[in-house]
């Protein structure tokens, strides 16, 4: 979906600033400055179980451009970090959407991937899925509209984080 987008920050300074549960600017104020979110209510970052994995959750409601639906839907984004020391992270985030029509028909799965390149910069890549769980005639429109969707949004998401250094 996206590659090779490299931004000035070490691996360590990038937790800090946007991922970390004291982080100056995080995905909420993302969320809320850009996406127009509302109602969001977040965990705190917490140890999943297996020493090595963080997870946390999201609950929110984003604007809906669908012609259908309401105007804000209702979404949960569940994600886990694994930090690889100084070489990188690796983020997952599976979200779910609530009270549109055919939302519940799918999932969405992103993989993000923060490489440290050299000590002062890291590179981004993000791939993002869809998985369907049920059978709906409408698949392909969904795939089309939902990952053009996706991509835009990560693409605003990493121009905000150049705009905050």
């Amino acid at each position: 979906l996206i590659q090779g987008v490299v931004i000035p920050y070490s691996i360590d300074d990038f937790y800090e600033t946007f991922l970390g549960n004291e982080a100056k600017y995080p995905r909420e104020k993302f969320m809320v400055e850009k996406q127009k979110a509302e109602n969001i209510e977040s965990t705190k970052w917490h140890d999943t179980g297996d020493g090595f994995t963080l997870g946390r959750v999201y609950d929110y409601y984003n604007p809906n451009p669908a012609p259908m639906g309401p105007p804000m839907a209702q979404a949960k984004t569940e994600y886990t970090l694994q930090r690889y020391n100084r070489c990188g992270i690796q983020i997952c985030c599976t979200t779910t959407v609530s009270g549109v029509p055919m939302s519940d028909c799918f999932v969405i799965e992103n993989r993000i991937l923060l490489e440290q390149t050299t000590d002062d910069a890291i590179t981004i890549k993000v791939d993002c899925g869809l998985r369907f769980v049920k059978r709906t005639m409408f698949q392909k429109l969904i795939q089309v509209t939902s990952k053009g969707g996706i991509k835009k949004t990560w693409l605003d998401y990493i121009e905000w984080i150049k705009s905050c250094s």
